[in-house]
């Protein structure tokens, strides 16, 4: 992630940017670092989500895969 902020900063083209809270962003996806505990944060609130149609199946993780 430290790339992309370098190659932001000196305004190399890349189809990443940093939005307003700072996250690194490409269209509708977040990056998010090689961080195991925030990577299982984010699963524990998806799993917990109301919005979650099959809890325990693997559909979660391709929809997750379309945000982050």
């Amino acid at each position: 992630m430290e790339k992309v902020r370098s190659k932001l900063r000196v305004r190399v083209e890349t189809p990443f940017r940093i939005s307003r809270d700072g996250v690194v962003v490409m269209e509708r996806r977040m990056y998010l670092s090689n961080d195991k505990a925030l990577k299982n944060k984010v699963l524990k609130e998806a799993h917990k989500s109301r919005f979650v149609v099959h809890p325990e199946s693997t559909k979660i993780n391709k929809d997750l895969k379309e945000f982050y």
